[in-house]
C-alpha cells in the first residue's frame, strides 16, 4: 500500500534484468548461493560458466599468488597472509586458531579434496576471488561476510563454493 504502480513495476523488473546478465555454474544453475539453491536451470542458453579452482590443484607448493618475495599469500581483501605459517582464525578474523589450521597444513601432502577441512575450502575461495575474478562471482569482502554471519548463511555458502565453484 502506498507504492506507485511505476515504482512496483520498477521493483519487478530488477530481479528479471539480473538473471539476464548473470552466469551459470557447470550444472547451470544461476551463479550465486542463493541461485545454486534454487534449482533455476531455464536460462542457461549462450551464458558463461563460472568457477574457480578446486582445493587439490591448491596444494602444491608454488600455487598461490606470491606477494612478490617468493613467499605464497591469500588476501582477505585488506591485508595478505603467507601460506608458510597463517592460521585460518587470522585469515578470517575469528574461527579456528590452533592447528591443524595453519595453512600449511591444511595444504599439506596427502590431503586429498575429500580429506580437506571447511577451512580449507574457504581458503580456497579466497583464492579464487584473486586468481578467477571474472568467472568467480563474489569478491573476498562478500566471503568474509558470509564466513562471519554463521547459521544457514556459512553452511550454505560453502555448499556453494565445494560443489559449484570448485571446478578447475
Amino acid at each position: 500500500k502506498g507504492v506507485g504502480k511505476g515504482a512496483a513495476v520498477l521493483a519487478a523488473a530488477v530481479p528479471i534484468k539480473t538473471l539476464a546478465t548473470t552466469t551459470v555454474t557447470a550444472d547451470k544453475h544461476l551463479c550465486s548461493v542463493s541461485g545454486s539453491m534454487s534449482g533455476v536451470r531455464s536460462v542457461t542458453t549462450g551464458m558463461a560458466t563460472c568457477g574457480g579452482r578446486k582445493f587439490s590443484l591448491y596444494k602444491p607448493v608454488g600455487s598461490w599468488p606470491s606477494n612478490g618475495m617468493s613467499q605464497e599469500v591469500v588476501n582477505n581483501g585488506t591485508s595478505d597472509f603467507l601460506r608458510s605459517t597463517t592460521n585460518f582464525g587470522a585469515v578470517f578474523g575469528n574461527g579456528l586458531t590452533t592447528a591443524p589450521y595453519t595453512m600449511s597444513a591444511m595444504f599439506a601432502a596427502g590431503v586429498t579434496d575429500a580429506m580437506a577441512i571447511d577451512e580449507a575450502h574457504w581458503i580456497v575461495a579466497l583464492l579464487n576471488t584473486k586468481n578467477y575474478p571474472a568467472t568467480f562471482p563474489y569478491t573476498a569482502t562478500e566471503i568474509l561476510a558470509q564466513y562471519g554471519a554463521g547459521g544457514a548463511t556459512r553452511t550454505n555458502a560453502l555448499a556453494f563454493y565445494k560443489t559449484h565453484m570448485e571446478l578447475l
